[in-house]
């Protein structure tokens, strides 16, 4: 059986997943549109509820070293009001925490493969049983065939449209980052 962890861009979610799946002993296939390391704007602070799934997944050993750790945050709206959150946080480089996460679950197992966007799913009645897959740079098809799909897209919807399951069109949030 084949398992694929589809990592879309946006978040870590896929990493965590491709870990998991990898950590049961399942063929685990980690796809990103991406090559890594690659930057993004979002993401660089981790709230506690992060740093937990983090440690769940025993990869907060690998991340704490890399993060400045805060005891407060201080959030500024465009009218320079602020409001000030205090409790246990860190601040990482997204492509950091991007690329720590894909080595973790190469290291464990699973298959990493950047440059790839998944194009449509596979189906057998209503039931997802895998991806199609077109590589970027030569427009190369691959199909995969799995027991289980995952989709892990943040904020990107337009996969999410290719396989049938978007319930929104317009992204649902933004970021921006400062140094």
């Amino acid at each position: 059986r084949r398992q694929v962890a589809d990592h879309l861009a946006d978040c870590p979610a896929g990493s965590a997943a491709a870990c998991t799946l990898a950590d049961a002993g399942l063929r685990t296939i980690l796809v990103d549109k991406h090559a890594f390391p690659r930057d993004k704007v979002c993401g660089d602070a981790l709230i506690p509820d992060a740093m937990r799934a983090l440690q769940k997944l025993s990869l907060w050993s690998r991340i704490a070293p890399r993060a400045a750790h805060l005891e407060k945050v201080r959030i500024y709206s465009p009218n320079r009001r602020w409001v000030e959150i205090a409790g246990a946080c860190a601040c990482v480089p997204r492509v950091v925490l991007d690329e720590q996460m894909r080595l973790a679950a190469v290291e464990r197992g699973a298959c990493f493969m950047g440059g790839w966007t998944a194009t449509s799913a596979i189906r057998v009645g209503d039931r997802v049983v895998g991806a199609v897959f077109s590589q970027q740079d030569s427009r190369e098809q691959l199909s995969v065939t799995a027991g289980v799909t995952v989709l892990a897209t943040g904020a990107e919807s337009g996969v999410l449209r290719r396989f049938d399951m978007c319930t929104r069109a317009s992204p649902s949030a933004s970021a921006a980052r400062v140094y």
